[in-house]
């Protein structure tokens, strides 16, 4: 049998009638024949059932809403007529993700340009500083001379895959469709709660799967549940953590130069000096001898606009990777509820600055990083 899986996201919008839910669909075929033209089953009228469970865990009465869209057949049968089908196995395993650690990088190198600046270049200050660089190794080119590996055409679940990262082209296909939540459903749930979105009347050969996921009303927004990183739909950008020296230091840093090429740069001159004290020392000569300006001279660093950089990314990539390890272990149904960091896909960047005429502001928004999810 196939199967529907059905993702309910709070698509933030609230008002006095209805909160917004986008409801992201997955099919998961066991035969190419239960999925001909699926914008056809929802022209022909789509319903889901809301099943909402307050904080303190009591399931309030399911509502039948409709199912908005906007799925297009001929879209459909562009991307998928020529598409095969293998049957859906189970979720593949997650890997490991190792992320570079920029915020560190961009730490460093400040330090050293830092101190090459207060000290006018002078070797017995930079030297110091380019030695107590730690920035990890470079990964290993690839091996030129490796077979290419033979490509694969996608089969229709890959290619769903793909898709995720295309909003507008999934609306078309009618995998992103949207329900309003009756206001008064968010009402008495309270402030939090855990909602699932049931397909009504699936298509013939599916059955219908729809995890739970937490939301909160939070500043007038119906939002996927909070996480470490992200509050209400955004990303909160105003979290610290102790700093080497035990004072706090943001978790999400800014920076403004190229830091990969700054760190390149570093990790080269630091070996070049490295060498040439070896080099000193092994003809014989004073190994502290003092070096001169150019021994140790900065590369210049390239400016690469507004940069924001997670200070935390690689255990937050650690821990994503672990919960998908852990669902697909278990049935969705029954799993953890899904919340923002389980849902967002991409972040979008909106910043504003106050339009002064004169000395009176006529504009004043905050800048903050919206996360994206469905």
């Amino acid at each position: 049998m196939s199967e529907l899986v059905c993702i309910a996201v709070p698509g933030m919008r609230l008002d006095a009638t209805f909160g917004l839910l986008r409801v992201v669909l997955t099919p998961r075929l066991s035969t190419a024949d239960h999925l001909v033209d699926w914008p056809k089953v929802l022209h022909d009228g789509a319903q889901v059932e809301l099943q909402v469970t307050t904080s303190a865990g009591v399931d309030l009465p399911a509502q039948v809403v409709d199912v908005t869209h906007q799925a297009d057949s001929d879209v459909w049968h562009r991307f998928f007529d020529r598409i095969t089908v293998t049957p859906w196995i189970g979720v593949p395993s997650y890997g490991t993700v190792t992320a570079t650690d920029t915020a560190s990088h961009a730490d460093q190198a400040s330090t050293v340009y830092g101190a090459a600046v207060s000290s006018v270049g002078d070797p017995a200050t930079v030297e110091p500083q380019l030695a107590a660089l730690d920035l990890e190794p470079l990964p290993p080119p690839p091996d030129p001379l490796a077979p290419v590996p033979a490509w694969t055409r996608p089969d229709f679940h890959r290619a769903l895959a793909l898709l995720r990262s295309f909003p507008a082209v999934m609306r078309a296909l009618g995998l992103v469709v949207d329900v309003a939540v009756p206001r008064t459903l968010i009402d008495q749930a309270g402030p939090s709660g855990r909602i699932r979105a049931v397909w009504r009347r699936p298509p013939t050969g599916f059955g219908v799967t729809a995890p739970a996921t937490a939301f909160e009303v939070v500043d007038g927004f119906f939002a996927p549940m909070r996480s470490a990183t992200i509050v209400g739909g955004f990303v909160d950008l105003r979290t610290t953590s102790a700093g080497p020296d035990g004072a706090p230091v943001p978790d999400w840093p800014v920076v403004t130069f190229d830091v990969d090429g700054a760190a390149g740069a570093l990790r080269d001159l630091q070996g070049s000096v490295a060498r040439r004290r070896a080099r000193a020392g092994a003809a014989g000569g004073l190994q502290q001898a003092a070096l001169d300006p150019d021994d140790v001279a900065l590369p210049g660093r390239r400016s690469l606009g507004l940069q924001i950089v997670h200070r935390q990314r690689q255990q937050h990539l650690d821990d994503r990777a672990a919960r998908g390890r852990a669902r697909a272990h278990q049935g969705l149904d029954d799993a953890d509820a899904l919340t923002a960091d389980d849902l967002v896909l991409g972040y979008r960047l909106d910043v504003s600055e106050p339009v002064v005429l004169g000395h009176a502001p006529v504009g004043d928004l905050p800048g903050r990083r919206r996360a994206d999810p469905g």
